[in-house]
């Protein structure tokens, strides 16, 4: 199955942010789009990206967690757990 392309409201939704500020963070390039003549698309691992290369806690550091965009809507995605559980092998 093919990925759906976002749109540039899915984009402002997601984000928050009004639509002119979306138009100039794709123009820009901070968002990298896809151009299929006047219409603007963005794949959604894409936003994933910026929103995980953009995410700060506090002190100006990235976070832990990781978000998905999925399905237009945002999740958290927590990468703090253990993966050193013990298996047992009977």
């Amino acid at each position: 199955m093919a990925t759906q392309l976002l749109k540039v409201t899915d984009v402002m939704n997601v984000l928050n942010i009004s639509r002119s500020k979306a138009y100039s963070m794709l123009d820009q390039g901070d968002i990298p789009s896809i151009k299929l003549g006047k219409l603007v698309r963005v794949h959604p691992e894409v936003l994933n990206q910026f929103i995980i290369d953009n995410q700060l806690d506090n002190n100006g550091s990235l976070r832990d967690s990781q978000y998905l965009f999925t399905q237009s809507k945002l999740v958290n995605i927590d990468t703090n757990f253990s993966s050193e559980k013990e298996i047992n092998h009977e």
